[in-house]
């Protein structure tokens, strides 16, 4: 299967993925300019912390 294949293949997003990144947006949005900061921080690791997700389950699912 190549990598395009791979990505199509799970090319869906679960619901459970949806709502934590509904809850991101609104936390952002809720969030006053003070902790700008803060929020970027924060919104890093979320972003390491998916792709470094995305990154094991396609080893898991798509071996070279």
């Amino acid at each position: 299967m190549s990598f395009a294949e791979c990505g199509a293949a799970h090319s869906t997003v679960p619901s459970t993925d949806k709502n934590t990144l509904r809850r991101v947006f609104e936390f952002v949005r809720e969030t006053s300019d003070d902790n700008l900061r803060d929020v970027n921080r924060k919104l890093q690791r979320v972003l390491e912390e998916t792709l470094t997700k995305n990154m094991h389950l396609q080893k898991v699912t798509c071996p070279l």
